[in-house]
């Protein structure tokens, strides 16, 4: 199987992820990576503002799935003063190669947080980011770290901070499923103005390239 590219592939894939058979989902992990390799899965990677490159692998209505992949050097990192932020999907996550920190955080709201709260309306290309006028303070948690063949899920809404893992190479597959009636919000210092931070789409080339770095990772 070369990539996920039709529901039922998407559904075999959450049901691996639901099993964590870490066997079976570093293979298709692989097999992904090897369609962005050879160009028969056609799709772009995306510089994230968050510091990762993203391999979208399969979008359907609220369920995506994609490979994420935190590369030295390939992409800025995140330039806000504060990176907690909320997704409004339910994500599971499989660690491929590497491991990842994730520090759960509690958002408490009142009118002299120290914080803002900021809505994220994300395209293809960049995300809108607009001032809530809801302040908060937020505690973080002690740091989970998911280690290579885990499975960890963050549940839609949950206030959280990725670390930076020491600048090692990590790559995981990650499920999403959207929630509708939530909105994807991050952490920043208050009274910011709307802004637009821009997602860079690499090229059909620039993405083979990304790719064969993760495939060097996963052989």
């Amino acid at each position: 199987m070369i990539g996920i590219r039709t529901r039922e592939e998407l559904e075999t894939a959450a049901l691996l992820l639901d099993q964590g058979s870490p066997d079976k989902l570093r293979l298709l992990t692989r097999s992904i990576i090897d369609g962005l390799c050879t160009g028969r899965l056609a799709s772009r990677s995306v510089g994230h503002p968050l510091g990762f490159v993203c391999f979208p692998v399969l979008r359907e209505g609220l369920d995506g799935l994609c490979v994420h992949a935190w590369l030295p050097g390939a992409v800025p990192p995140f330039t806000s003063a504060n990176a907690v932020h909320a997704h409004s999907w339910d994500l599971t996550s499989f660690v491929a190669v590497g491991s990842l920190g994730n520090q759960l955080h509690t958002a408490q709201e009142h009118d002299d947080g120290r914080y803002e709260l900021y809505e994220v309306r994300s395209t293809s290309q960049d995300d809108e980011i607009r001032p809530t006028g809801r302040r908060v303070d937020v505690i973080g948690r002690p740091v989970s770290r998911e280690r290579t063949g885990e499975v960890y899920r963050l549940p839609a809404g949950a206030f959280h901070l990725s670390d930076d893992h020491d600048a090692a190479p990590v790559v995981t597959l990650v499920l999403g499923t959207g929630r509708p009636d939530l909105v994807n919000l991050i952490v920043d210092r208050p009274g910011l103005a709307p802004r637009r931070t821009r997602r860079t789409e690499h090229t059909p080339d620039q993405t083979r390239r990304l790719a064969g770095r993760v495939r060097a990772l996963l052989a």
